[in-house]
C-alpha cells in the first residue's frame, strides 16, 4: 500500500475542493465547495490521508496545530505583486492557503481601501483588493472569469470571498438583506464536533457520544 511520506516540519494547511463527504483524505470545510487538506507544501497534490495519520500517530488536533504553525512560520517568504488597486500574491504554488493565516491579514488590512475582497478560483492564484475599490473589484472579477474559463485541474473558487474580522464570507457587492457567515474552517462539523475556543487551535474533535 501507498503512504505520503509525512515530514512534518513540511505539511501545511492546502485549500482544494471538496464536495461535503466524507473521503479517504483527511479534509475540513472551508466555504461551500471547498475544503482545508493537509500535504507536504512542496507536494501538494498528495494531501494526508486517515490511513497516514494512524500510519505516523497523528491525530486531528495534532495534524491541525502543525500545519497551522508551519504556515504561519512560512509567512515570510509570501510576497506581493503588482499596484492598487489589486495585488496578486505569490506564495510556492499555494497562494490560496494564504487566506488561512491570520497574521497575514492582520499586517495587510491597514493598507487595503475597505475590508479585504479575494479572488481565488485556483489554488495557485490569490488577488487581493479591497471592498471600497470598485476598479480594484472590477480586477478581481476579470480574474476570476479568465481562470474559471481555462477550466483549472485546482479551481476552487467561483466567487469573491470578503474577510470581516477572522472569517470569510462570499462577496456581494450588493449585500443581501441577512447574510450568512461561511468562512470558518469548520462549518458543517458543528453537530457532530465541538470548537476549540481559540483560534490557534482552531481543530475538532468527535463530541463524546452520549
Amino acid at each position: 500500500m501507498w503512504y505520503v511520506q509525512v515530514t512534518t516540519d513540511h505539511i501545511v494547511p492546502v485549500l482544494a475542493h471538496h464536495c461535503g463527504r466524507r473521503t479517504s483524505t483527511v479534509v475540513h470545510a472551508f466555504v461551500p465547495g471547498v475544503g482545508i487538506t493537509y500535504a507536504p507544501v512542496d507536494s501538494p497534490d498528495t494531501p494526508l490521508g486517515w490511513a497516514d495519520l494512524h500510519r505516523h500517530g497523528l491525530d486531528e488536533r495534532t495534524l491541525h496545530r502543525l500545519a497551522f504553525g508551519n504556515l504561519h512560520a512560512m509567512i515570510d517568504t509570501a510576497s506581493l505583486h503588482g499596484s492598487p488597486p489589486a495585488l496578486m500574491a505569490s506564495f510556492h504554488g499555494i497562494e490560496s492557503s494564504l487566506l488561512l493565516a491570520d497574521v497575514f491579514w492582520a499586517e495587510l488590512v491597514p493598507e487595503l481601501p475597505g475590508t479585504p475582497v479575494v479572488a481565488v478560483p485556483a489554488r495557485d492564484v490569490l488577488v487581493i483588493t479591497g471592498s471600497d475599490s470598485p476598479a480594484g473589484l472590477d480586477k478581481a472579477h476579470r480574474c476570476v472569469e479568465r481562470v474559471m474559463f481555462a477550466n483549472p485541474h485546482h479551481s476552487l473558487v467561483p466567487d469573491l470571498l470578503e474577510r470581516r474580522g477572522d472569517r470569510w464570507h462570499v462577496f456581494d457587492d450588493v449585500p443581501a438583506a441577512v447574510e450568512e457567515p461561511v468562512g470558518t474552517w469548520d462549518d458543517g462539523y458543528g453537530e457532530a464536533y465541538e470548537r476549540w475556543s481559540t483560534p490557534e487551535d482552531r481543530t475538532i474533535v468527535p463530541r463524546q457520544q452520549r
